[in-house]
């Protein structure tokens, strides 16, 4: 969260999947508080479902939407549960970065094979690859909206811009970083 936080919020949870074969599973995701050794703990805060029907063949980003994650404290941890519900494979495969790629700071990929009862432990060479949008009650750094954009069309290498235009955004849509 920004400086001077106090709560957060998760509104959309950002990750690359792909549907693994025939179009029929389903997949659980559900949110939960992170218990001190980084693993699922209590009753989901909210539990969404993704149909392997919604997923491409390729590996494409896919959002997911939460609307009852709310009123976090800012050092708060979550857990993001991936559970296959049906399907005669595996209903997604899912994208993750391993072995020097770009890894996510302070996250961690667990693994259960008998539903939670026990976790593989922490691997530190594999990481989901993701983002996890929300709001919070603090400051930002850096404040921007954005008012237009324009675009030019050039026909050829060495040819004048042929059209240009710029479109207005009517909401100033704010663009923010820390």
């Amino acid at each position: 969260p920004g400086a001077g936080a106090t709560t957060w919020s998760l509104g959309r949870f950002r990750f690359m999947a792909r549907s693994s074969g025939v179009l029929d599973g389903q997949v659980k995701i559900g949110v939960f508080n992170a218990d001190a050794f980084g693993r699922p703990d209590g009753e989901a805060l909210e539990e969404v479902t993704l149909y392997e029907s919604e997923l491409d063949e390729v590996f494409t980003w896919k959002d997911v939407e939460f609307w009852d994650v709310q009123g976090l404290t800012s050092s708060e941890g979550l857990c993001v549960l991936f559970t296959p519900v049906s399907g005669t494979d595996n209903a997604m495969e899912i994208q993750i970065e391993s072995d020097g790629s770009s890894m996510t700071a302070n996250t961690h990929w667990l693994q259960s094979l008998n539903a939670g009862l026990s976790w593989r432990s922490t691997n530190d060479s594999d990481d989901l690859r993701f983002y996890a949008i929300g709001t919070h009650d603090g400051t930002l750094s850096q404040r921007q909206s954005l008012t237009d954009f324009t675009i030019s069309l050039q026909v050829g290498r060495d040819a004048q811009v042929a059209v240009e235009s710029t479109t207005t955004f009517w909401n100033s849509p704010e663009v923010a970083g820390d």
